[in-house]
């Protein structure tokens, strides 16, 4: 049976950063990665892959490209998660012991949860597509480019979904992408959150409000997809319950949808008696929101989407936490479990909104919901400035020094 000093449970954005630091802090220990997946995905970049505005190769990478050196990666999935013995169970059937474990394991699209949606996107034909499935990226190319105009569907489900601006970023951009091929007098474009708001971040609800107006691209709010009729390309999208005294259902006929899914925490982790079992996080990975370690278990700490943590789930709080939970790894492996954990995390996440091909702004916060600009940029204003940080420079970072550990 295998042992490791330390064990990280995904292969993620998330667990590679940890991974790159703890390796430099704790150059001795053994440091094990779990990771089913022979690629590496820069999820942030999924939105401008799917729409045809990037290539491929800006988003991933092999697996064994990214590992840090000196980190073993083990290829499965896992199936168990027993912390009483500190014990991890693999679908090969192999077990692994560890010292301290890591979870960073993401989420899972819970397509299954709405009927019809499992069908559309793997079915060539049916025009609905996912960002966030990157098999489906060709599809949503295809569908775009051969789009002969009709009612394009952008969705939010009620759930916690990675970086919830993505549906908003993308109608933005598809709006521009439409006018500049001459298109867009011949579509309408309508966007349907199940909130009462575009955006948590109150700025950026009124920038988005106002960009939404101004391209004339119609807002359904409370309303969330409930079922998609595969034969008829109807979506059926159900009152949430803040709409009072609305019908229950209303049926909207699309001949584009780009719909994202309900989310979900990995199935093991559900079962796996670390999760949070009340409140507005139910069903994610119970961990302190300032340390990351787990409540009951001092071994165990936390990050990245499949977090419990209360703000936006992104790649850059992904990597805001991975500092956190390196340090006070490091600080209980050289001083013991007693000692008062040294790192705090502040909440810091940035989802940002392209309001246009071009422009952005960073819709950044933490937990007292400030927000920040990059290169002290007003967040509230669309800039030129905030669209190069996060089309060009921040993915340039990412691939040659923030998963190496290097910033």
């Amino acid at each position: 049976m295998k042992a490791f000093d330390i064990l990280i449970i995904g292969g993620g954005i998330a667990g590679i950063r940890v991974a790159a630091l703890l390796r430099k802090k704790l150059a001795s220990l053994s440091i094990g990665i779990i990771e089913p997946s022979g690629n590496h995905f820069y999820q942030p970049a999924f939105t401008l892959v799917g729409l045809g505005l990037a290539d491929r190769s800006t988003a991933q990478k092999s697996m064994a490209e990214v590992v840090p050196k000196g980190c073993n990666w083990i290829r499965d999935a896992v199936t168990e998660i027993d912390p009483q013995h500190c014990m991890v169970s693999l679908s090969s059937g192999e077990r692994i012991a560890y010292r301290a474990l890591i979870i960073a394991a993401g989420l899972a699209l819970d397509v299954e949860s709405t009927p019809g949606l499992a069908e559309s996107l793997s079915d060539r034909q049916n025009p609905v597509c996912s960002l966030y499935d990157s098999n489906t990226h060709d599809k949503c190319r295809t569908l775009l480019q051969n789009f002969a105009g009709g009612t394009m569907l952008f969705t939010l489900p009620s759930t916690p979904v990675k970086c919830p601006s993505t549906a908003l970023k993308s109608v933005f951009l598809i709006d521009d992408l439409l006018r500049q091929s001459g298109m867009r007098e011949v579509c309408k474009l309508v966007y349907i959150t199940p909130f009462s708001f575009l955006s948590n971040i109150e700025s950026a609800h009124f920038v988005a409000a106002t960009n939404a107006h101004k391209k004339g691209i119609e807002i359904i709010l409370e309303h969330e997809l409930n079922q998609l009729d595969t034969r008829n390309y109807v979506a059926i999208f159900a009152a949430t319950p803040q709409q009072t005294g609305a019908a229950h259902l209303k049926n909207l006929k699309y001949d584009f949808a780009l719909i994202t899914p309900r989310m979900k925490a990995p199935s093991f982790l559900i079962h796996s008696g670390l999760i949070q079992s009340s409140g507005a996080m139910s069903g994610w990975l119970n961990v302190d929101p300032q340390t990351l370690q787990h409540p009951q278990f001092a071994n165990i700490f936390g990050l990245g989407d499949c977090a419990a943590l209360p703000t936006l789930k992104t790649a850059s709080a992904g990597l805001a936490q991975a500092e956190i939970v390196a340090a006070n790894l490091a600080s209980l492996f050289k001083k013991g479990v007693q000692i008062q954990l040294p790192a705090t995390y502040d909440g810091y996440s940035a989802c940002p909104l392209f309001t246009e091909f071009g422009k952005a702004i960073p819709g950044a916060v933490t937990y007292q919901g400030v927000a920040t600009g990059s290169f002290w940029q007003n967040p509230n204003q669309p800039s030129r400035r905030e669209w190069f940080v996060h089309r060009y420079l921040i993915p340039t970072l990412y691939w040659n020094f923030t998963i190496k550990g290097i910033v």
